[in-house]
Formats: C-alpha cells, structure tokens, sequence
C-alpha cells in the first residue's frame, strides 16, 4: 500500500499539535552554535508538506526539499507562496543534487521510516557527499522508549468536524519495527469517505547511530532531548535531536 497519497491532503490539520516555530527557531541555534561557516543553503529530506522549509526560508535560509510523495510535495508548492524553495521528488535514501549544500535536516521522525538499515546507512553518506567541508546534518529519532512505552500496540484517535481516525500500532521489538494502520473517516460534503494507510518506523539506537555517523565521515557534536534546547536527553525522552558535523568525505 502506497503511503502519503490522501493523507497528504489533510497533514496539515492531523498535525496542527507540532510545534513547528519552535522546531525552526532550535535549528537555528544550533547553527549558530556548531556551524564553523554561515549557514545559507540548507536541503530539507522528507520535508513533506514544506512547513519547515517555510519557516526556515522566512529565517533567511535558501531552501532545498525532498520528499518521494508527489502529493505532499504538490501541498508545499502551493503553501510556499512566493518563497524561492526548490522542492524534489526523490527518495531521501537515493537522492542526487546539483551541488552542495552546507546543511542537512531530517526531521519529524522522518529517519525511522527507513525500514531498511542499508537505506539508512545511505542517506549518511549521501549527506556527506553533498555537504560543505564541516557542514551539519540535524537530525531527530523517536527513541526507542517512545516505541516501547507510548508506541508499543496502543491506539490512538482523532475526531473532528471534517475527519476522525484511527490509529493502531503494532511493535514487533525483535526486528525493531512498528507498523501503523492507520484509517480515515473524511467528510466530504455530509458523507465520509474512508481511505486507508499503512507505515512502518524503524528502532535506530543511539549506539547504531553513532556507529552509521562514525563510518559515514561524520562526528556526532550534539544530542539533545525534544524541548528545542540544549538539554540532554533523560531517559523517557520520546524524541531525540542529533547534530553530526563532516570531518571527513566518505565514497558512496
């Protein structure tokens, strides 16, 4: 089942919750704090419908972002008004760029959902190919508390006027993987229209993290829990920001 087709057309209002000013606001910090070289042009990977790209680009930064759903990317043309931001449809894990950039975000959890460990290992080194000498890679991870605490097999719902939905979580912690089924109940002009979909997250441990940062030419120089500051993350943090920086090129 494809993911982000419907579901595209109505993230915005199932994620109205995210904070995303704030989120903007700390990747700018952290650029202030860790980057050696002024930041300008930054590549946003599975920046779905554009929100950050939005913000960041109000902030002053030129924009890239990818993202392999056409339809989110066809809802973040539409809200980036006259914003100058280049949007890509290309999978995170095998994307290609004219030229550099100085650097990288990955956010949202968007990291987990690559299923497949050497489609993670690839987006390191691809970032690495296509960042500035000592250019950053922002990251963030939901941490395996999260999946096997908040996550685990719970189910979550949402209703309002226009949509209710269902979402069902499914944790198979041997393999490391949770699948969300997620169904959507629309309304369209009185009657509602149900679709479903179907997403899977990954377990990235800190220590496969590192290891992937390690061999991908990366030094891992922040990691931080998911109040957008500084603080390092306790032990029942759900998110987790991690900020690499490129000491080294890698071949691909």
């Amino acid at each position: 089942m494809e993911q982000y087709l419907d579901f595209a057309y109505y993230y915005d209002k199932l994620t109205y919750d995210v904070e995303y000013k704030k989120i903007a606001e700390f990747i700018k910090r952290i650029f202030d704090k860790y980057a050696k070289n002024d930041v300008s042009l930054v590549c946003d990977l599975a920046c779905g419908t554009g929100s950050i790209c939005n913000l960041m680009s109000d902030f002053g930064y030129d924009m890239i972002g990818i993202d392999f759903s056409p339809n989110m990317l066809d809802v973040a043309a539409e809200k980036k008004g006259e914003r100058n931001i280049l949007y890509l449809n290309q999978d995170i894990s095998n994307f290609e760029l004219y030229g550099t950039v100085d650097a990288f975000l990955c956010l949202l959890d968007s990291v987990n959902h690559l299923n497949n460990e050497k489609d993670f290992d690839r987006m390191f080194c691809l970032a690495n190919n296509y960042l500035n000498p000592e250019g950053l890679f922002v990251f963030d991870v939901n941490s395996p508390y999260k999946f096997k605490n908040i996550l685990a097999d719970n189910v979550f719902t949402y209703d309002s006027d226009d949509i209710y939905y269902v979402w069902e979580n499914e944790l198979d912690e041997k393999n490391g993987i949770c699948t969300f089924y997620l169904t959507f109940f629309v309304n369209e002009n009185g009657l509602y229209r149900r679709f479903d979909e179907v997403h899977t997250e990954r377990i990235y441990t800190d220590e496969k993290i590192r290891k992937t940062a390690e061999k991908s030419g990366f030094e891992v120089v922040g990691m931080f829990g998911g109040n957008y500051d500084f603080a390092v993350p306790e032990k029942d943090s759900g998110r987790i920001f991690y900020v690499l920086k490129k000491v080294k090129n890698v071949k691909i």
